[in-house]
């Protein structure tokens, strides 16, 4: 009986210890500044249904294709394209966010969360020396190498005088 009730505290622990490792896939609070890239991961929000039925039926071809067999910046496109899919979030719109110097996100959300932030442009913020400052909650998953939010609410949107970066 001793030795059972061990195996069971064991397991517990396992378990428990576990469930704690996950704790990055927990919703929390990100603060940061509005950033653009000029080529990102893609999203399929804005455009006709025949396109995106196009699209999906090309990309869902190939991910059934020996991966091997492709050049190594189509297998890290399609990983991507699954990733986004998996999570149902290739149909939702994104922007960037500059967390720090070394943490740029691709953040989606829904539509009416986006409506906060599709109105600010790079050309309109580098033009007059400013910047968008956003606080959000959302959750942090990992399609291969990329680190997204999934974000389930803006919570703060604020322009202010300073940089905002970009990349090609």
């Amino acid at each position: 009986m001793n030795h059972l009730l061990k195996s069971y505290t064991i397991v517990f622990i396992c378990v428990k210890g576990l469930i704690s490792c996950g704790s990055e896939t927990e919703e929390k609070k990100f603060i940061g500044d509005l950033y653009f890239k000029l080529v990102n991961a893609g999203s399929t929000y804005g455009q006709d249904s025949i396109s995106v039925r196009k699209i999906n039926l090309t990309l869902d071809s190939l991910l059934k294709v020996d991966k091997k067999q492709l050049p190594k910046v189509n297998q890290e496109f399609l990983e991507i394209y699954g990733g986004l899919k998996d999570h149902s979030i290739l149909d939702k719109p994104s922007f960037g966010l500059r967390v720090n110097s070394m943490n740029n996100y691709a953040v989606y959300t829904s539509p009416g969360e986006f409506d906060k932030v599709k109105n600010f442009t790079m050309d309109d913020l580098l033009k007059n020396g400013k910047k968008v400052g956003i606080e959000l909650t959302g959750t942090v998953v990992r399609i291969g190498n990329l680190s997204i939010i999934k974000c389930s609410s803006i919570d703060q949107v604020k322009m202010t005088d300073g940089t905002t970066y970009w990349d090609k």
